[in-house]
């Protein structure tokens, strides 16, 4: 699982840039970079949810391989384990979100539908991601190319997991074989 997303977000590739700023092989941004100790935070408000902060400034470990697959690794089982093990859920939440994919979950739960992956993909909408501030200002068209981001994230991360299930058994051989796969263009 691991290793799927790893390849979905920076294809191996330790020294990534995302065009968002997010940064390694599991791609951090600054607050959840913070978080998850890979960087520093500069201002008054660091342990707020938003407000007069700067992120990474004085410490920046997100092209540190190994920091950034144990803070990968620490942030999916955070996911894994608020949405009761369902992949698909921690990974709408890894790429748009927890907001999103709790918002998804409630209104499939208030629908009295099951509570599944077809169904929350279903509740995935350009009107939903309008009702959070980060997406607020976006175009109607953005706002629908980042629900078709997160469907086709999904799908992809999920294949090839399948794929090294199948093929290698990576998942057995994540902790030592994996950092030998990296790419360190450094």
């Amino acid at each position: 699982f691991v290793a799927a997303v790893i390849r979905q977000e920076s294809n191996f590739n330790s020294r990534a840039v995302s065009s968002t700023g997010c940064k390694g092989l599991m791609q951090f941004c600054g607050s959840t970079a913070y978080e998850y100790e890979l960087c520093d935070c500069v201002g008054a408000d660091c342990n707020k949810l938003s407000g007069d902060r700067t992120f990474c400034v004085n410490k920046d470990d997100r092209f540190d391989a190994e920091k950034n697959i144990e803070a990968g690794v620490k942030y999916l089982s955070s996911l894994l384990g608020r949405y009761d093990g369902t992949e698909e859920f921690a990974l709408v939440a890894y790429n748009g979100g927890p907001s999103v994919t709790n918002k998804a979950i409630e209104n499939v739960e208030a629908s009295g539908k099951e509570v599944n992956w077809n169904n929350v993909k279903g509740e995935l909408t350009s009107e939903l991601l309008f009702g959070f501030n980060s997406y607020a200002s976006w175009s109607s068209e953005q706002r629908e190319n980042k629900v078709k981001e997160i469907k086709n994230y999904v799908s992809k991360v999920m294949n090839y997991k399948e794929g090294y299930e199948i093929n290698s058994g990576i998942e057995e051989k994540i902790d030592s074989d994996l950092l030998d796969k990296v790419v360190d263009t450094e």
